[in-house]
Parts: C-alpha cells; sequence; structure tokens
C-alpha cells in the first residue's frame, strides 16, 4: 500500500523557504548558540543572571529545521507501510518515520511485514518474527 506523503513534501518546501529567507550566518550561529547552550546546561546551577540573559537569547530554532529537514528528506526516500489490521509480524522492530505519529501506524517497510487480524495463523519460520500489537501499544 502507497503512503502518501504529500504532508512530508510541503513541510520540506516549507523548511526550505524559511531557510532562503535566513540573513547568511544565521545557521552557523545556531550552531554555535547550541553548543553554548550544552555548556550552559551542564554548569546549570553555577549559571549567573548574566548567563541566564544570555540563555534567553541562545537561537537554536534554526538548527532544530535543519534536522527536522534532514529527517523529513530521509522519510521522503524510504519505503513505508501503513497497517490496518490489528497485529503485524516483522523480522525487525517497527520504526515511525519522521513526519508521522505513531497512531497513523505508519512504518518504515521492514523485509517480512505480514498484516493480519489473527496471530495464531501467521505462517511457521526459520527466522525470529515478532508479533506486535498495535490496538495494545
Amino acid at each position: 500500500m502507497n503512503v502518501c506523503k504529500k504532508h512530508i513534501a510541503k513541510r520540506i518546501n516549507e523548511i526550505e523557504a524559511i531557510f532562503a529567507a535566513y540573513p547568511e550566518g544565521r545557521i552557523e550561529q545556531s550552531r554555535a548558540d547550541w553548543e553554548t547552550w550544552k555548556h550552559m546546561m551542564d554548569d546549570l546551577p553555577n549559571l549567573s543572571k548574566d548567563d541566564i540573559e544570555r540563555f534567553k537569547t541562545l537561537d537554536t530554532e534554526p538548527l532544530r529545521l535543519e534536522g527536522e529537514l534532514t529527517e523529513f528528506k530521509k522519510t521522503m526516500g524510504q519505503q513505508l507501510m501503513k497497517v490496518e489490521t490489528r497485529y503485524v509480524v516483522t523480522d525487525e522492530e517497527l520504526i515511525n518515520p519522521a513526519g508521522f505519529h505513531p497512531d497513523d501506524r505508519v512504518f518504515i517497510q521492514t523485509q517480512i511485514a505480514i498484516h493480519t487480524n489473527d496471530p495464531k495463523r501467521v505462517p511457521k519460520s526459520n527466522r525470529t518474527l515478532y508479533i506486535y500489537d498495535l490496538e495494545k501499544a
């Protein structure tokens, strides 16, 4: 079953438009602000009032958006599956791709994916299989 990725493509375009409007150097400054933020978190009990004021000015949003863009582009290149049955039997862990909520029941396609409402009717296999109850999760 094909999974619609239009909302992911739309969000990629939105983020790229935001980046295009950024002044030169803003993403690099965001990386520096992130490093400052991490150091401040390591020394949180000892922050001065000046440090707290500096903390309020840190801009990590461009870096967060950059990570979101990377993950969404990865999702666009992945084969996905939508599970509409109660159970799915796979040979590996179920992973929700970026841009999809677990309630969407969309996962990265696994090599083995048996969609069933009755886990007792799963064929035998010489591989280790995992049964996920999606109504229990």
